[in-house]
């Protein structure tokens, strides 16, 4: 990056992105679903590098997987990023309690007809 590269006009898709990324403007579907791929491709990393917490282990997290989470950080929006991280270990921790209770031999519960479902009660 050059000093006269403050001066360089960008271009629509760049702009666009910027725009994006700040909150300024909403995704449309093609860049949410690349922000989804990338976000993916991260995940996939951090799996491969044994990180569960890319929040707590975050110089870890920028060694192992630098290339996937700048192309993440820069496909999503700003304030997406922090959600998909902490989303991620909220997964996690609910993926091992639920692997922890049918272990000890608890049986999935249909909760399909309670509160708030859109199915009509049969009485």
């Amino acid at each position: 990056m050059g000093v006269l590269d403050i001066f360089t006009p960008k271009s629509l898709e760049e702009q666009r992105a910027d725009s994006v990324r700040s909150g300024k403007a909403v995704p449309e579907r093609s860049e949410r679903q690349r922000c989804w791929d990338s976000r993916d491709a991260y995940y996939s990393c951090l799996d491969r590098s044994g990180i569960v917490d890319a929040e707590t282990e975050a110089g870890k997290a920028l060694k192992k997987c630098r290339e996937e989470s700048a192309r993440f950080e820069k496909e999503c929006p700003a304030a997406w990023v922090p959600y998909f991280k902490k989303w991620r270990v909220a997964d996690m921790a609910k993926k091992q309690k639920i692997a922890k209770l049918e272990a000890m031999g608890a049986l999935p519960v249909n909760m399909d007809s309670g509160p708030g479902s859109t199915q009509k009660r049969t009485e």
